[in-house]
C-alpha cells in the first residue's frame, strides 16, 4: 500500500505538471501566430484562455481519482497483496475523500491552505500505511465450536 500511495502522489504531481507544460506550448504557439498578424476567431481565443485557466486545476483531481482506482501504471494493487486492516481502510477512505475535496476546493479558492492540507493528508496516509504494515495485524482463524 505504501508503494501505491507514493505512486499516486507522484502521478498527481507529474501529470498536471506535464499538462501545464503542454498548455504553455499551445499558448506560446497561439501568441506567436497572433503576433505575426493572424486574427484567430473569438472561439479559439476563449479556448486558449480556458485551457490556460483550468487545465492544471482540473488535471490534479482527475489524476488523483485515476490513481486511487488503480487506472494509472503502478497503482493497481496485486491480487496477493495483504489487505489493510479495518481501521486502516477507514483512514484511507476518509483521507482520500478529504484529499479529493481539498483539491476540488483549491480550484475555486486559491490559497496555500489547501496545498498544505493536501500534503498533510498524503503524509497522514503514508503514516497509516506504515503503521498498518509494521503493526502486524494478524487475523485470527475461526475456531470450531464444540
Amino acid at each position: 500500500m505504501i508503494k501505491k500511495i507514493l505512486l499516486v502522489a507522484l502521478w498527481t504531481v507529474v501529470l498536471p505538471f506535464c499538462a501545464s507544460i503542454i498548455v504553455m506550448l499551445v499558448c506560446v504557439a497561439y501568441l506567436k501566430v497572433t503576433l505575426h498578424g493572424a486574427r484567430p476567431s473569438e472561439q479559439t481565443h476563449e479556448t486558449v484562455v480556458n485551457l490556460w485557466t483550468f487545465t492544471s486545476q482540473v488535471a490534479q483531481p482527475l489524476v488523483l481519482l485515476l490513481g486511487v482506482f488503480g487506472w494509472l501504471p503502478g497503482t493497481r494493487l496485486r491480487t496477493n497483496a495483504p489487505s489493510p486492516s479495518r481501521w486502516a481502510k477507514w483512514c484511507y477512505y476518509v483521507g482520500v475523500t478529504a484529499l479529493f475535496l481539498a483539491s476540488v476546493i483549491s480550484i475555486f479558492g486559491h490559497g496555500h491552505l489547501w496545498d498544505i492540507l493536501a500534503i498533510a493528508l498524503l503524509v497522514f496516509l503514508l503514516g497509516v500505511a506504515l503503521i498498518d504494515k509494521y503493526a502486524g495485524h494478524t487475523k485470527t482463524a475461526a475456531t470450531p465450536s464444540l
